[in-house]
């Protein structure tokens, strides 16, 4: 079966003609003096994918080479973010710099990462969709569209950011009585039995849910919490005077991937699920 990459674009509408049809695959060297967000595992756990700055990279954690994968387009200003990896596909939002707020001018885009072939996902073109992503199985998409999250089309809750869990649960957050506070959810694979999670009339950010399901890693303030939903439990794991954001399960659950400043520049490291720093994944010059 191909590897596909896939990918949401957020972009004028201009770019629909050059983002289309059969294109080379390109592997290039990342600048080394740009930050790293979001990272995303592999399903294997070998290998890491994440925003530099622009591009879409990926690294080998055994040797810790890495290559970019989709370079930003500096014609048009289109810079890539936010991408996850699973068996096939890769996906991420892609936003044109110099139009942020028109969210108007987005579609989905599937990119084949062997030969580099791509086509655009047919009826949500430039309707605002953003944080697309496969159910494990590949059969399902989901994505939000103007604050409501949809699944294949159809609408299931009101919230943003939907993540699936290895287990086909699926987590996301959402305001309470339109207030200013954002709180995690977890609801089925179907829409079906919404369970608020959080309580803090706050604002949570980046959730990621566990591959067994019992836990859920998450951005509150500057920090990464982890919350045990059997134990009804939640630690802070970072502690750190500097900005910690967007944490990714390991595969087999017992590591965290996350982007911090604290080198100066973001950067992406693994911890275990107590804390403890095991990796520094990139490096800045």
């Amino acid at each position: 079966m191909k590897r596909l990459l896939i990918f949401m674009l957020l972009s004028i509408q201009l770019i629909f003609g050059a983002g289309c049809g059969k294109k080379s695959t390109r592997y290039e060297a990342p600048d080394s003096s740009r930050e790293c967000y979001n990272p995303d595992w592999s399903p294997d756990g070998k290998k890491i994918v994440f925003n530099s700055s622009g591009g879409i990279c990926m690294v080998n954690l055994d040797d810790s080479s890495f290559v970019t994968i989709l370079p930003e387009n500096d014609v048009w200003h289109l810079v890539y973010g936010d991408p996850a990896i699973s068996c096939k596909e890769i996906i991420a939002d892609v936003v044109n710099q110099y139009s942020f707020g028109s969210a108007e001018y987005s579609y989905i885009e599937v990119m084949d990462l062997e030969t580099g072939e791509t086509h655009v996902v047919d009826g949500i073109k430039y309707q605002g969709v953003g944080s697309p992503d496969w159910s494990q199985d590949g059969e399902k998409m989901i994505y939000e569209k103007g604050n409501i999250i949809y699944i294949n089309g159809i609408e299931v809750a009101g919230g943003i950011s939907p993540n699936w869990g290895a287990n086909g649960e699926i987590i996301y957050l959402s305001s309470v009585d339109d207030s200013f506070g954002l709180e995690i959810y977890r609801m089925d694979s179907d829409g079906g039995n919404k369970v608020r999670l959080t309580r803090n009339n706050v604002c949570e950010w980046d959730p990621a849910l566990s591959p067994d399901g019992k836990k859920v890693a998450y951005r509150q303030d500057y920090d990464i919490l982890l919350m045990d939903l059997e134990a009804d439990s939640v630690v802070n794991l970072t502690h750190s005077e500097a900005f910690d954001r967007s944490p990714a399960w390991s595969p087999d659950g017992s590591k965290i991937a996350f982007a911090s400043n604290r080198s100066g520049k973001y950067q992406i490291y693994i911890m275990d699920t107590g804390g403890n720093i095991l990796q520094q994944v990139t490096r800045p010059p």
